[in-house]
């Protein structure tokens, strides 16, 4: 008869996939390999130490690549409340501090899934030096929900409904695990870029933005037209932006485009492609501040306009209402005279319309 192992009973019967991992590692074997694993990156480390002029000099060789140029930077705009304008929103995209962690070396980075459940997946990015021993992480939280403004043919994927702002009916179901999967991959990027720049010294990750603009300008200007047209393809093809999509945004024909446009269309595809943000949310942000400037302006004037005209009546009240007192003359004392109080002034009064005067 063949007698059962109690470690691979325990491993049939597993409730949870944290409890299977703890029965494994009974002996201690997930242990020493992670041990062990960490040791050896951190002997690596410490026998390979970085310099910042390497790391600066990989990093700006990258740069001078077009195509990893066009790639470097992510671009919005918002509308500022406070200043009452547009405010264009810059910075390095996931391709930069991917190019600064491999210069950087020696640094080790992890995505992983720490719970699920049926109503949300959590995950936890994180990053460490393996040389000054620093690690910092995030977690990112992906719900498995999505809305839909029609009804799903398979009623059984609706969890719920809410009423929008139109009115309509907008359902709450089961989101695919193809989005979910997107959804996660892109909070996952923006959180490791984020950690990864945080390990860059600043100096080195503003001239490498530098850099790629010089890149992006010095290629634009040898053929503006070819990079407008690689520019509205990409958009086309792989964000289905057409180009009279482009025209709406920039409120001018694609052909009129000027290089510092040009730069910020290529940033704003590398965030639409990064997950930052969406094209209907580009557009409405646009449509909003231009409605935001044009009732701001208006009401700025009206306003103006307002004040003059109270200005203007209170003046001619004032005029009206206070009538210049008479004018008393200085009394001079004689010798041997005792001061008295000084007659009330005379104060002209108007008379009332149909009042006889004395």
């Amino acid at each position: 008869m063949e007698q059962q192992n109690p470690q691979n009973q325990a491993l049939a019967v597993r409730p949870t996939m944290a409890m299977a991992i703890a029965t494994a590692d009974k002996h201690g074997y997930v242990e020493a390999v992670i041990r062990s694993e960490v040791q050896a990156r951190t002997a690596v480390a410490l026998a390979r130490p970085r310099s910042f002029d390497a790391v600066r000099d990989s990093l700006l060789r990258d740069c001078a690549r077009p195509g990893f140029a066009e790639d470097a930077e992510w671009h919005q705009e918002r509308w500022d409340a406070r200043k009452q304008e547009m405010v264009e929103i810059t910075g390095p995209s996931i391709r930069l501090a991917e190019a600064a962690k491999r210069a950087m070396t020696n640094m080790v980075s992890q995505v992983f899934v720490i719970h699920e459940d049926d109503a949300y997946r959590m995950g936890r990015v994180s990053v460490a030096d393996l040389e000054t021993n620093e690690a910092d992480s995030a977690d990112i939280i992906v719900p498995k929900v999505m809305e839909r403004r029609r009804a799903p043919k398979n009623r059984d994927e609706v969890r719920g409904t809410r009423i929008g702002s139109g009115g309509d009916v907008i359902y709450i179901c089961d989101a695919p695990e193809s989005e979910i999967l997107m959804k996660f991959n892109s909070q996952a990027s923006r959180a490791l870029r984020n950690l990864i720049l945080r390990f860059v010294p600043g100096d080195i990750v503003d001239e490498a933005r530098t850099a790629c603009a010089e890149t992006r300008a010095k290629r634009d200007a040898q053929d503006p037209d070819s990079a407008r047209k690689k520019l509205a393809d990409a958009f086309s093809f792989k964000l289905q932006v057409r180009p009279s999509d482009l025209e709406k945004y920039l409120q001018h024909p694609l052909a009129q485009t000027t290089p510092v446009e040009l730069d910020q269309l290529r940033a704003l595809y590398r965030a639409l492609s990064d997950g930052q943000t969406t094209w209907p949310e580009v557009m409405a942000q646009r449509d909003g501040e231009d409605e935001k400037a044009a009732d701001s302006s208006s009401g700025a004037r009206a306003k103006a306009q307002e004040a003059l005209a109270k200005r203007k009546a209170k003046g001619a009240g004032a005029d009206q209402a206070a009538p210049a007192a008479s004018t008393i003359p200085p009394v001079v004392l004689k010798e041997g005279e005792t001061p008295v109080d000084p007659p009330e002034p005379v104060v002209a009064r108007m008379r009332e319309p149909g009042e006889v005067g004395e």
